[in-house]
């Protein structure tokens, strides 16, 4: 996850290096919320799992 996001960070900073304009594109700022919308998506996926499996595992051993 880390990774992904020095990424982004990398291509926003380059763009803003670049000097093409001083405010944030419109193509970063959707990458940058689908990026946290994908991570906030897979971070519940995961607890959700987890939290179903620890409910099962709960239950199986009552």
């Amino acid at each position: 996850m880390y990774i992904v996001f020095t990424i982004a960070g990398y291509a926003v900073l380059d763009e803003h290096l670049a000097g093409k304009d001083r405010t944030m594109s419109n193509e970063a700022l959707y990458g940058l919320i689908l990026l946290v919308a994908a991570v906030l998506a897979i971070g519940g996926g995961i607890a959700l799992v987890n939290w179903v499996f620890i409910k099962a595992k709960a239950r199986h051993h009552q």
